[in-house]
């Protein structure tokens, strides 16, 4: 069985937006995004040009943070970003996954890189479970 074919890939020129949902995804004590967020062999973000950040937010728990980064320079590590819907919010136009075909160690190391390229838009108010 196949893979289904992935959507059209996002330009290089745009920003990507990513939603910090987990306080795993968030490295505290240097108020950084941790690799963790970028690990995935697939991830969902935002384009930019297509969501306002409140937009990008509105559609999670409250106190989740937002990342930014580049679609180009993500794809220069491995990270390609395709305009794909999204099952879970259908009407989010700006939707795209980020694909990562690497195996997990070198997509670990990867990640790592790719939070050097992030900036911050919001940092993550989310509780720690009691």
């Amino acid at each position: 069985m196949s893979e289904p074919a992935r959507g059209p890939q996002v330009p290089a020129s745009e920003a990507l937006r990513r939603a910090i949902t987990s306080l795993d995804w968030w490295v505290a004590a240097e108020d950084r995004v941790s690799s963790a967020a970028f690990a995935f062999p697939v991830f969902s973000v935002d384009v930019a040009s297509l969501a306002t950040p409140e937009q990008t937010l509105g559609r999670f728990k409250a106190g989740c943070g937002l990342v930014q980064f580049n679609s180009g320079a993500a794809r220069q590590l491995g990270f390609d970003a395709r305009q794909e819907l999204d099952a879970r919010f259908p009407e989010n136009s700006a939707h795209a996954n980020v694909y990562c075909d690497l195996p997990k160690n070198e997509r670990k190391r990867r990640a790592q890189q790719l939070v050097s390229l992030a900036t911050i838009l919001r940092a993550p108010t989310l509780s720690a479970p009691p």
